[in-house]
Formats: C-alpha cells, structure tokens, sequence
C-alpha cells in the first residue's frame, strides 16, 4: 500500500493511491462502527419488546403455549449484544504486524500485503464475530417468523411482527459488516484501530494546502509519507519554528527549487540538511498524543532540545504510548454506554424461564433450624418396589394392599399391588402425575403439573377434567389459570377437594419432550416470588375458590383429623403453614413449624390424626442458604446453565410432625441416599411407610417400628 522499499533511506512511492486507499479504509471502520452501533440498540429493543410480551402471569405472548420464545429471544439478544461487544473491541485494537516496523529505526523493514494481512488479528476477529452474528440472527429471524405465523390466533402479542422486523434487520446489518471486512480484505486495506480513524477523519477540513506542506517536509526529512499524512496544521506550524522558518518553504524546496538555510534547534547550519527521522517524529508524537484537534500550543525551545535529543526507537514508544491513551478515551465511554444500557433494560427484566428476580421480604425468609436432627440411617432398611416405574411423585396404596404409580415422565397410570409389584396393569395416560388420593365416590384426584386437577375411573382409565382456573371474576385472566398444580386432599365428609397452585412458573418443557418440574421449583426459588396458592374445589357447584395465597412454593397439602385445618408445605421457607376451615380463626394462615433442616415436600395425615408425615427433598446447602438475601446471587445464577444451579442434595430424609404443637417427633434418614434420596412424598398405610421421589424408578417401602 504504501509500496515500501525496505531501506531506512528509500523513498516512498504510490504516495497519493495509499493515501486514497487508508482514507477509504478509515470510513469503513467508521461505517462498521455504526452498523455495529445499530445491531446493539435492535437487540436492546428486542429485550424490552419481549419483556412487555410477558402478561402477568409470566407467560409469553409471542408463542401458543410455554414461553420458550420469549427465553429464546431474551438468549438471542443477550448474545447478540455480546457479538457487537466483540466487533467493538475488534474495532478498538490496533493490530500488530511487521508492517508497522517500517518507522521504527535500526529496525529492519520486511513488509508485505501478505504477510499484513496474517497477523492482522483484528480484521479477523471483526469478520468472525459479524459471521457469527449473521448466522445466529438468520436462524433466530427464521424461527420467530415461523412462531409469529403458527399463532396469529394466540391473545396478545403486540410486538411479534416488530420482534420478527428487528430479527432480520440485525441479520442484514451483521451481513453487511461481513461483507465490508471480506470488501476491505481483497483491496489489501491496511486495518487500522477506530480512534485512529476518529483522528484521521477529523481533521478534513484542515486546508489541503498545508497537508501539501507537510508531504514536501517528509520528503526532507526522509519520513514516510503516512507518518505525517494524519497531522494537523499545529503539526506543520511546530516543524516550520523548529526549521527556523516562516512557511512552508523552510520546511523543504521553494518553489523555484532552492533550498535556504534551515535552522535546527537554534543552530545555524550552512547548507540545507534534513531533518532526522527521530526528531521529526518525536515532535510528532508529542503532538498526536494531544486529545484535541484544535489549536495547540506553541512547543518550546527547550522542549524542542529535548525532542531532538531522543532516539527513534524511544519516540516511537511514546508514539504508541499515546495512542493507546487516545484508544482508551474512546473505549471507556463506549464501554460504559453498553454496560449502562444493559444494566436498565436487561438487569432485572428477565423472562421465562427466568422471571424477574424480586427481593424476599424478611418474614418469608427460612429461620434458622431450631433443632438439629438426629443422625440415623433408618431408611436404609427400606424395600424398593414397582422398579422401573420412572419418577413416582406419589404412590397411591390401599389398605388391601392394591397400589396405583404414576410416571412423572411418561405419564402412565399404572394398577399394581404391594404383595406382587412387578405385576402391573395399565389404567390409563395422564400428561405430567404429581400428588394423588382416592375419593369418596371411587375416583382417583390427580393433580397434574401441566393439565391441572383430574380426575380419573380408575375401572375404565376415563379422564376428566375438573379444574384449571379460580371461579373468581376479581382476578385477571393469566391470574386465575392454575399454572402448576402440585398436590391435592380430599374431605371425606364433605367430597370436597384441596390442592396447591405451587408457582405461577409452570413446569419446563424439556428440549427432547416431557416437562421438568424440578427445573420449575429452582427457578421459583432464583425469582424468590411468593406466587404459590392453595385452592378449594367443590365437585357439587364445580366452582374453584382461592383459600390463600402468597407462599412460596406451596407443594404438599394434608386435611387435618377433624376437618377444622389444612397443613400446607411452604417449601422455599421452610416450613408448614395452618390455614384454619373452621372456628374463630377460619379463613386465616399462620405458620405451624418452621425452621426445618431442609425443604418440605409431600405432607399426609399418619393414621389416628395425631401426626403428619413431612418428606423434605432436600437439605439445605450454605450456597442455598444465601440465596433469600442475595437477589443479585439469585438473578446469576438463573441465567447460568441447568448443571451449575442448585441441584437437590442426595439424601433421604422424612419427618413426623406432631399435629398438636408442631414438634418433630422423629425422623427418618438415608443420608447417603443409597436406597431412598430425593423423597417428594411419606404416606403412611398400616404399618409401612411408602415414599415417592422425582429422582428414582422405584418406590420406597419402609416398615415402621410398633409404637
């Protein structure tokens, strides 16, 4: 480019087409860092947009169904965000390459365009981030046209046609920075840092004249001609004082071809020498390291005397020096913008399956464990039935020891019996199984995670559905839907039928197909929302009602002897919750036991009615202890992948509870978690003890010792 002839003493040539060349390269960085600038501002926008897609419910407007559109559009602007972050900084870095060793002095000059363009790593980093980035936008803008076009029909979605706009406007806009690296690539464009751009690009109107000047004093001073291309009028004013003369003519040849006197740092010299190299170029970065293009200062004599007295490869270290201060002032500012932005659109606002994280208040956080239980390893003596029955959240057994398993996984209903459990008999198909319980009419009640309350013969397999919304007209639409059904009691006086809404974030769609609610709980506990209810179904008036409301993941739920209260498992807190049916207290919620070792699960009444069985699924770590007060460590970890959240320990641990004051009485552990870890429920039959896990194929059987 600049047609370098390798000598220390040569003359530069093809002067004006490399000066035309490094100006057009110098817009293009410009034009790059706009369109990058624009690609950042559209994948904010989608951010906000997709915020205001969720209702109230935290459910995604932009698709029928699960919100995953809208966690893959939050996935897609985030990482779009970080792309043109990477194609800033590519932008910002000057690259390093031998070419640059032709103005350094003593150095041996050996540049080719071959050899610039492979160590050029910036050019390149620029050009892989924008492919990067097109490739990702392409599928993101295919995928949210194909979403916007299956659910014209779905309610809400104001934004799915914007969403789908700025997917394929950031996809052009990172194709067309593609394509000006591969344009700048084939002309042989020398890639230079964007504030040296900035600095080329300014000075424009400074006269052409004066930049005419300053080619005549390169040739005299045996400099090459884009060393002193970029300076300023202030440059070639320094040059002419220090020459001793008074225009552009001192610098060089007049006009009519004679050279005066030059005066070099107030010495008289005879003839008309050139200037060294390293004193020009000292001068030269003294004045590019100055921030401002505008009138600088005169330079001294004496600061002139000690320019002089510097050798060309200490100048050309305050050369670099100084622009790497110029690149910081412009990097900085930037950078803060891009955090700045981030921090107001995207710092909070995190959609499904990531709702935004919101402080826990004080009275819902866990207590401190008033009792340390008891070591023992009692559970260790279980029986494992019905094996291969995958994930059994609640085994359902008859005093005749006829036993009815559900498969949170495949949703297969299954007939068996204690006596004989690997003879089993197909009842009938549910979508995701949770907590069940016989009726008084014959039914089995199943609260499903996803379908809401059930009820299924079990003579036939029929299903049929019982509810999936509150009979309340106060609440909003997205607030009446029972988004997870978790557990159920039923009246045997009165048939009525008591379940919990756990959270309002439904169980996660799996990418290879079934739901996940495990993954759902540890969102609710990252989100720290008390979002869970407990409801009331009456199959008379099949009218659902609100009996509560605000608990953190309300999950087990058991009737009380006499029918005057409901236990209820507040699982984030750590304690069980009294909601009074009856008496002067009736339609009141006050906490029954709290501070427990870990957190609650299943609860069931233990027959008699003098004590509730509590199976907790896991204890409580340190990390997770931190977790109510830390709403930042909350909104980190939400966005870390699955296998770095908080995970459930691998323990076995059960609980009686006494129904008179709230005591533990006694516990039941495995703490290994050899034969049972991972408990979701303890339903007691006679004398054994059997229990369902989210983690294990089978289910555990433990025969109790006679009290």
């Amino acid at each position: 480019m600049w047609g370098w002839t390798g000598k220390r003493g040569g003359t530069p040539k093809a002067a004006a087409p490399a000066e035309q060349s490094r100006a057009v390269g110098h817009r293009l960085i410009l034009v790059m860092t706009c369109l990058t600038c624009v690609e950042m501002a559209f994948a904010i926008t989608i951010l906000v947009l997709v915020t205001e897609e969720l209702d109230e419910g935290r459910r995604c407007l932009l698709s029928d169904g699960p919100a995953d559109m809208c966690g893959f559009s939050y996935a897609a602007a985030i990482i779009g965000i970080l792309l043109c972050i990477t194609q800033l900084f590519a932008l910002l870095l000057k690259p390093t390459h031998r070419g640059d060793e032709r103005d350094v002095p003593g150095r041996r000059a050996s540049f080719s365009p071959t050899h610039l363009h492979r160590q050029c790593r910036p050019i390149w980093m620029t050009g892989l981030a924008a492919a990067l980035a097109a490739s990702f936008w392409l599928g993101y803008a295919i995928t949210a046209t194909v979403y916007a076009a299956t659910v014209d029909n779905a309610p809400g979605g104001r934004f799915r046609v914007a969403v789908c706009a700025l997917g394929w406007s950031s996809y052009i806009c990172h194709a067309l920075s593609f394509l000006l690296v591969v344009a700048a690539h084939r002309s042989g464009w020398k890639h230079e840092a964007l504030s040296e751009s900035v600095d080329y690009m300014i000075p424009t109107a400074i006269a052409f004249k004066e930049r005419q000047a300053a080619a005549e004093a390169a040739k005299h001073a045996a400099l090459p001609q884009g060393a002193l291309a970029r300076m300023s009028a202030a440059a070639v004013a320094a040059l002419q004082r220090m020459s001793g003369g008074t225009g552009p003519a001192a610098l060089g040849r007049t006009s009519m071809g004679a050279a005066p006197p030059v005066t070099v740092a107030r010495t008289s010299v005879g003839a008309a020498p050139a200037l060294g190299r390293s004193s020009v170029t000292s001068v030269a970065s003294e004045i590019l390291a100055r921030p401002s293009m505008g009138p600088q200062p005169a330079v001294s004599s004496t600061e002139g005397d000690q320019a002089l007295q510097l050798g060309g490869g200490e100048a050309w270290r305050l050369t670099e020096k100084a622009g790497r201060r110029a690149r910081m002032r412009l990097v900085l500012p930037l950078l803060a913008a891009a955090i700045a932005a981030l921090s107001r659109s995207a710092l909070w606002c995190m959609p499904f399956p990531a709702p935004p994280a919101v402080p826990v208040p004080p009275a819902k956080r866990p207590t401190t464990p008033t009792s340390e239980l008891a070591p023992n390893e009692a559970l260790l003596r279980a029986r494992q039935l019905f094996q291969g029955v995958a994930k059994p959240e609640t085994p359902l057994v008859l005093p005749n020891g006829t036993a009815y398993v559900a498969s949170s996984v495949t949703g297969q209903l299954l007939r068996s019996s204690v006596q004989q459990p690997d003879r089993r008999e197909h009842v009938g198909w549910l979508a995701v199984p949770g907590g069940m319980v016989f009726h008084p009419d014959g039914y089995i009640i199943v609260c499903d995670f996803v379908k809401g309350l059930l009820a299924v013969d079990p003579s036939s397999g029929a299903v049929a559905m019982l509810s999936t919304r509150i009979s309340d007209a106060r609440l909003a639409p997205a607030d009446a839907d029972v988004a997870f059904c978790d557990d159920v009691d039923v009246s045997p006086m009165t048939g009525r039928i008591y379940f919990t809404d756990a959270s309002r974030i439904p169980p996660i769609r799996r990418v290879g197909g079934g739901y996940d609610p495990l993954a759902a709980s540890v969102l609710t506990a990252l989100q720290g929302g008390a979002t869970g209810r407990l409801l009331m179904y009456d199959p008379r008036t099949r009218i659902t009602e609100l009996l509560a409301d605000g608990i953190w993941f309300a999950n087990g739920v058991a009737l009380s002897e006499d029918e005057s209260y409901l236990l209820v498992a507040e699982t984030f807190g750590q304690r069980l919750l009294r909601h009074w049916l009856t008496g002067p207290r009736a339609g009141s919620t006050e906490v029954f036991l709290e501070g427990l070792p870990g957190f609650p699960d299943g609860v069931s009444r233990a027959p008699g009615g003098a004590s509730f069985w509590v199976a907790l699924i896991s204890t409580a770590t340190p990390l997770v202890q931190r977790l109510p007060s830390s709403r930042l460590l909350r909104w980190v970890l939400a966005w870390v992948p699955a296998s770095l959240q908080p995970a459930p320990t691998h323990v076995g641990l059960v609980a009686e509870v006494s129904a008179a004051d709230g005591r533990v009485l006694r516990s039941l552990q495995d703490p290994g978690g050899v034969a049972c870890h991972t408990l979701t429920s303890a339903v007691q039959v006679g004398g054994t003890l059997y229990m369902g896990s989210l983690a294990t194929s089978h289910v555990c059987a433990l025969d109790l010792p006679a009290s």
